[in-house]
Order: structure tokens, then sequence, then C-alpha cells
């Protein structure tokens, strides 16, 4: 298939994402996987109240198709949408530490943040979203 590339981007994103940002260093020597040992990382939405806590959702939204040719059979390009929510039941701050290992190799994959994290307070949880766009073309490595 052509354009299969394109059906396997939310999980290999979500796979560099995943690895780098549990490298990540969070304090002198300590890595974000080791400051929070029990992170969970998810394509599947984990705000139930059955859900591990701290975790990070990953969502591709709806992309667009770029760069079509004359021959229109193949797709060259895709506006790539990313939604990135982080729930956790013990600090504002937390979320915003795992949101920001997120953002940073986001970034570093050449992803635009748009808006900016939103955080939010729920009765025992905190939350904090934001989305990242980047046109990827077919023949773009990560």
């Amino acid at each position: 298939m052509e354009n299969e590339w394109v059906y396997d981007l939310e999980s290999k994103i979500y796979s560099i994402v995943k690895t780098k940002a549990n490298a990540m260093e969070v304090s002198e020597g300590v890595s974000l996987i080791q400051k929070f040992p029990t992170l969970k990382w998810t394509t599947t939405d984990s705000s139930s109240s059955s859900a591990n806590f701290p975790c990070v959702y990953l969502h591709e939204l709806g992309g667009t198709e770029v760069g079509q040719d004359l021959v229109n059979k193949t797709i060259n390009g895709v506006m790539e949408n990313i939604e990135v929510t982080v729930y956790t039941a013990t600090t504002q701050a937390d979320a915003r530490l795992i949101m920001a290992c997120v953002i940073e190799v986001l970034k570093s994959l050449r992803f635009s943040v748009s808006p900016m994290p939103e955080f939010e307070n729920l009765s025992t949880t905190y939350r904090c979203i934001c989305r990242a766009r980047r046109m990827v073309g077919s023949g773009d490595t990560f």
C-alpha cells in the first residue's frame, strides 16, 4: 500500500514521544520515568474514574492531505494534528512537568504547539491539555 505511512503516523509518533520523554532528565540524574514510575502512556482515553495516574493520553486528531500532485494517486503529505492530555492525581505541578517533557519531544520533532498547555483542576485530578501540529511528508523521517 502506497499510503500506509499515513495510517501508521499516530503509533510512530506515540512510540517516539513515549521513549524520549521517559528518558528525559527532570532533575539531577532523575529521568521522568524514575520520578513517576507508574506513569501510564496510552492512545485510549483515560479520563474515566478507573484510570491509572499519572497518565499521558496522546491522540491523533483528523489530519488534512497536503501537497497533492496532478496524478493524485498517493498521499504526498499530511498536516498532522496531535492532542496530548496529561492527568495526575497529585498536583498541577506534576501535570505541568510531565507535559513539559512531552512538549520538548514534540518540538524536537518539529511540531508547533497551539494553543499552549491549558490546565484544569477537576475534583480529585489535575489535567493539562495541548495540541501540536506539523506537516509530514511521505518521505519524512523522525
